[in-house]
C-alpha cells in the first residue's frame, strides 16, 4: 500500500509543478495506472473510480490556470 500511495502522490506532484503537455500529463497517467495494476493485479477499476478523477482535477485546474487572464 506504501508504494501505491508514494506512486499517486508523486505522480500528483509531477502532474502539479513538473511543466509537460495535456498529452503528455495523459500518458503519464496511463503509464502510473499500469503501474498499478501491476502492483495490484485487477484493480484498474478502483485506479479509474479514485485515483484517475484526482489525476484529470489537477490537469483541469493546471489548464484553467494557464489560460485565466492575469491581474494587473
Amino acid at each position: 500500500m506504501l508504494r501505491l500511495r508514494l506512486r499517486a502522490d508523486l505522480t500528483a506532484y509531477r502532474l502539479r509543478f513538473q511543466p509537460m503537455s495535456r498529452e503528455q500529463a495523459l500518458t503519464l497517467i496511463e503509464r502510473t495506472r499500469s503501474e498499478i495494476v501491476e502492483l495490484f493485479p485487477g484493480k484498474g477499476d478502483v485506479f479509474d473510480l479514485v485515483l484517475r478523477p484526482r489525476f484529470l482535477r489537477i490537469i483541469t485546474e493546471w489548464s484553467a490556470a494557464a489560460t485565466s487572464p492575469s491581474r494587473p
